[in-house]
């Protein structure tokens, strides 16, 4: 080869180097932060899949009615408007970006290779600038600040514990994690350790050691500020909350009176649970004021998540694309909301 042909090659490659960096460094500036330590979504929604997300007096949800695509939408349901295409959980929103888990479905025309059916990937809140950060197999994703925190599967095989920042080019493994989240505070992750009878755990982010915090048949742990919420499979399955600062433990939902409590979900002192009884085919809602200590009746109904605003709270009917609303705080009148933008 010539070697003015090999220079023109060299001043080729150079040249696509710089504009490739330059287009990474354009697609960077797009992304504004977040908040410092704000977190995505809140730890409640998280632990139920995290299919809805409030973000500046705005609902943006996965919606059950479209194959699980990012949808917004005002409070009560009005302004229904598509974001994307992908079947979406865990959605965080910060800045001017959702960042979202993804699991589309492998017969869906739309999906053509299997790199395009798992990971993480973000856009603007408008649906633009749309990029998948990697194709793991995801368990979890929580956004604390400008940084995500992830348990996937990098090698199809096992599920280790990721952080990376909103931008999505500084990954790192910290640590080999079994478990799930729904938040991180203070570097500190609380889970339960399927491995000691579903005692509670905490994690330390930084050195990666695990220690013994609460011995209990613990399931649907969710920390919530300086609180644990756990329901007690020991306990019939009632729901206990355990103050971490004063290692207070108090019961909230007695199984022996409300029946067994099989999910649930907590915004600021309202808590939302489904409880079961048995001989009944369809499950209890309740709301339960923890300020006032006040057990309010829902609906009889059996769902498959809760997922909580500041205004109002949602759940999907069981096996359908049903979703109702009934506020957070206020009366109480589950109302049908359309998902089908006209």
């Amino acid at each position: 080869m010539k070697k003015g042909t090999i220079f023109l090659a060299i001043f080729i490659s150079l040249v696509g180097i710089i504009v490739a960096i330059g287009l990474m460094k354009a697609f960077d500036g797009r992304i504004e932060n977040n908040k410092d330590k704000r977190m995505g979504n809140t730890p409640g929604n998280l632990m139920n899949g995290g299919t809805f997300c409030e973000y500046e007096g705005i609902v943006y949800f996965a919606n059950p009615a479209d194959k699980g695509t990012i949808y917004s939408m005002r409070p009560d349901g009005s302004d229904l408007k598509k974001i994307g295409n992908d079947t979406a959980s865990y959605i965080n929103i910060g800045g001017n970006s959702i960042i979202y888990v993804r699991k589309n479905d492998p017969y869906d025309n739309a999906v053509t290779s299997y790199k395009n059916r798992f990971g993480i990937c973000r856009t603007d809140l408008n649906g633009n600038n749309y990029v998948a950060y990697n194709d793991y197999v995801m368990k979890s994703l929580v956004m604390v600040g400008n940084d995500l925190y992830y348990r996937a599967s990098d090698d199809k095989k096992s599920y280790k514990l990721f952080l990376n920042n909103i931008r999505g080019n500084s990954e790192e493994l910290i640590g080999e994690a079994t478990f799930s989240m729904s938040t991180v505070k203070d570097n500190k992750i609380y889970y339960i350790n399927q491995g000691d009878m579903n005692s509670i755990y905490v994690y330390n982010v930084k050195n990666q050691l695990s220690e013994s915090v609460l011995k209990k048949n613990a399931y649907m742990l969710l920390h919530e500020e300086d609180y644990l919420y756990y329901i007690d499979i020991s306990k019939g399955y009632s729901l206990y909350k355990y103050d971490i600062k004063q290692k207070r433990t108090e019961i909230l939902i007695d199984a022996d009176t409300y029946g067994k409590c099989v999910k649930y979900n907590v915004y600021e002192d309202k808590l939302f649970v489904l409880t079961e009884t048995e001989g009944n085919t369809l499950a209890t809602l309740y709301r339960y004021d923890m300020k006032a200590n006040k057990m309010e009746f829902v609906a009889k109904v059996n769902i498959s998540d809760i997922q909580c605003t500041s205004e109002y709270t949602y759940y999907t009917v069981l096996g359908t694309n049903e979703v109702y609303r009934v506020k957070t705080d206020g009366e109480i009148e589950p109302k049908k909301i359309n998902l089908y933008v006209n």
